[in-house]
């Protein structure tokens, strides 16, 4: 058995061999290649934006907020990303958006909103790329966007 110890000893300290395998695939450079240009005066790249979001998550957060409540201690000084505040997260990610699209259906009145972000799907599809996904026999995408018929109100 290999055993392999952490780079920064903390109480999430095992989440940095999620982000050193996150290294050796280079998703930051993924990122930096599909997401829109950050400013250069920008205290933080895509990969720093990415990495904190998903320690949220990795470490039993349930909230954008938990950055700052349960990881800022944890997290400060810690050697492979710099976290990101709640406020930097959700301002970056509410950039990502893109225009809601709307539909009508033969029955009702209710207009119907969706979204089809092609940049990030692209760039989804990389990554899986990247991570040997479509290496195996049978692939399936599946995209499920089902409007279903209903007389309720605010079911956009």
């Amino acid at each position: 058995m290999k055993v392999r110890y952490s780079n920064s000893i903390n109480a999430f300290g095992g989440i940095n061999f999620v982000f050193e395998e996150f290294e050796k695939l280079k998703i930051g450079h993924i990122l930096h290649d599909n997401l829109p240009s950050l400013s250069p005066k920008s205290s933080y790249s895509w990969r720093d934006i990415f990495y904190s979001f998903s320690s949220i998550y990795f470490c039993g957060g349930n909230c954008i907020e938990d950055a700052k409540t349960i990881l800022s201690n944890q997290f400060g000084s810690n050697p492979i990303f710099k976290l990101c505040s709640p406020d930097t997260l959700l301002r970056r990610m509410g950039g990502l958006s893109s225009d809601q699209l709307l539909c009508n259906t033969k029955r009702g009145t209710v207009e119907h909103q969706f979204n089809i972000n092609q940049p990030l799907t692209d760039m989804n599809v990389k990554l899986l790329k990247k991570l040997g996904e479509f290496n195996k026999n049978e692939v399936v995408l599946d995209y499920d966007n089902t409007i279903i018929f209903t007389e309720k109100k605010g079911v956009k």
